[in-house]
């Protein structure tokens, strides 16, 4: 059986020398993390701590390093296979019955949901709007749990902290779970969420270690339990626990990250929209959502540059495309293409 690839990042089933379908940090993996990862490999043979404990504390000290009034401690924080895996493990720990998601967004919340058979309502983001969520959001019917991305993929926009703050009351109120999904945030220059919320995190995307496979939950020890009891033993390897640990503590390298991610998607968002036919969405974060000429995605390919297809999120259709920022002479190549396949 053939399973379809919903995902950017296909380059095992394309020829593409430029892959733009992914969404990391366009500065790839950090030099701290290339040393550990060269000096692990006697760990191979040896068993990784289940738990955690060494890292789990890293990601307390880093998840508070601006914060007063809200402590996470290593108690509050389940480290897993990847954000994917931590989805679909807070849903099985979790089963819930409805479930409210908008769109567009990642299509793994809906895939996990539907694997124990909840029932999904949509909060629909609107284009006129830039795909931004607003206040209509709170209208929406009760579920047993939420899922928001924030910063949101596909669109790149990260919700207004107030509206979260009042979801999350709502939520309290009405005895659901709010889940953040907050992969992208330590890319971005938003404020995030702590207090009323279940929040998601990976080394994916801040520290381009998509190949490693780490995401973490933070939450209330309650759910957090609840999370562990089915999990199995060993979900993260040792060689990637080395890494993430030496990962967390390279704040220079994510600051750096967020000053050229934040420069240069000004830089691409003003130049796409400058290509005949082609309309770019603003984005907090290093993708950018925007239309142009259905058959982008296979002209490109023809030109070994490969894009994220948007067409099959909830809430798009075609002519939509993503693209994932890179370093500055890769993003020009980039859109000189696409101009040309738009000017042809």
């Amino acid at each position: 059986m053939n399973l379809i690839y919903d995902h950017g990042g296909d380059i095992y089933g394309t020829s593409a020398e430029l892959d733009f379908s992914v969404n990391t940090n366009p500065f790839g993996i950090s030099e701290a993390v290339k040393n550990v990862y060269f000096d692990s490999v006697r760990l191979i043979e040896k068993y990784p701590d289940s738990d955690c404990r060494i890292l789990c504390k890293k990601i307390a000290d880093y998840e508070n390093r601006d914060t007063k009034s809200i402590c996470v401690t290593p108690e509050n924080i389940f480290c897993g296979n990847g954000a994917a895996d931590i989805i679909y493990k807070i849903i099985y720990a979790l089963r819930p019955k409805t479930a409210l998601l908008t769109a567009p967004t990642f299509s793994e919340y809906e895939n996990a949901l539907r694997s124990i058979g909840c029932g999904i309502h949509r909060h629909y983001l609107k284009e006129e709007n830039g795909f931004v969520m607003d206040g209509s959001y709170l209208e929406e019917k009760h579920a047993d749990i939420a899922f928001i991305c924030n910063p949101n993929n596909p669109t790149g926009r990260a919700a207004d902290s107030r509206l979260l703050q009042r979801i999350a009351e709502k939520c309290r109120a009405e005895g659901a779970i709010l889940v953040i999904d907050e992969c992208f945030a330590d890319l971005a220059d938003i404020e995030t969420m702590r207090n009323d919320a279940v929040v998601i995190k990976a080394f994916t995307k801040t520290f381009a270690m998509a190949g490693l496979r780490l995401g973490y939950v933070i939450g209330d020890t309650k759910i957090i339990e609840k999370i562990k009891r089915v999990s199995p033993p060993w979900g993260v390897g040792s060689v990637t626990l080395k890494c993430a640990e030496a990962a967390i503590g390279d704040t220079e390298y994510i600051e750096a990250s967020r000053a050229f991610i934040k420069s240069e998607m000004r830089f691409m968002y003003e130049a796409l929209n400058r290509i005949s036919g082609v309309k770019a969405f603003k984005s907090d974060v290093n993708f950018i959502l925007f239309k142009a000429n259905p058959g982008l995605y296979e002209g490109l390919l023809e030109r070994g540059i490969l894009i994220r297809d948007c067409s099959n999120f909830e809430g798009l259709g075609e002519g939509f495309f993503r693209v994932g920022l890179k370093l500055r002479k890769e993003n020009i190549r980039l859109l000189e293409e696409i101009e040309k396949w738009q000017c042809r």
